[in-house]
């Protein structure tokens, strides 16, 4: 997962929702996710400049340290959170199954109505269908759609299960499990219904 600014503001509000107070300047990098050592050093200089831009605060209290959000800082985040809810590639746009996946249903009956058997592709790619409507169509209701600024630690909890969940069915589509990635995308349409914001 790519770090940037929204990550380690979101890491930041998610921890000290859940403390009383700041949280550990150490806990940050865990918080955000960061595991190669070119991703901790990211959240090292971004923590500098979010500093410096006055988007969180740094707190000592009885020898402890922290850091948290400033008001600024939340409405950046908030701000950030807009920004990536715009129709995107994953965002707004709901995914389209790979071509692979549709195959014609018209060609398995004849006039007569009675069942034929579809001639069989030379690769898997050449089948065409029209794609299935999404499991749970329809508008969710609020209570069951989460909400970034409410809940943040269990919104950015999602986002990465999102994104789990996008490379496991980019895998599956490469390795052409049909099955896997059917299932894969009908998790995601649903993710994704119960993360955006309604229109």
């Amino acid at each position: 997962m790519a770090l940037d600014r929204r990550t380690v503001l979101a890491a930041i509000a998610a921890e000290t929702a859940d403390r009383a107070g700041p949280m550990p300047v150490w806990l940050v990098e865990v918080a955000a996710n960061a595991k190669t050592k070119a991703e901790r050093d990211f959240v090292a200089t971004e923590l500098i400049s979010l500093r410096q831009a006055q988007l969180i605060d740094c707190h000592r209290q009885n020898g402890a340290s922290g850091v948290s959000l400033t008001e600024a800082g939340r409405a950046e985040l908030r701000e950030l959170n807009q920004s990536k809810r715009q129709p995107s590639a994953f965002h707004g746009e709901p995914i389209s199954a790979p071509s692979y996946l549709h195959f014609d249903t018209s060609s398995l009956h004849s006039d007569t109505g009675s069942p034929q058997s579809p001639p069989m592709p030379d690769a898997l790619g050449e089948r065409q269908v029209k794609a299935a409507p999404p499991p749970d169509s329809g508008p969710l209701p609020d209570l069951e759609r989460l909400d970034p600024d409410l809940q943040p630690r269990l919104y950015a909890l999602m986002m990465q299960l999102g994104q789990v969940l996008v490379e496991d069915l980019a895998l599956a589509t490469e390795a052409r499990d049909l099955r896997r990635a059917k299932r894969l995308d009908d998790l995601a349409r649903r993710v994704l219904r119960h993360t955006r914001r309604p229109s």
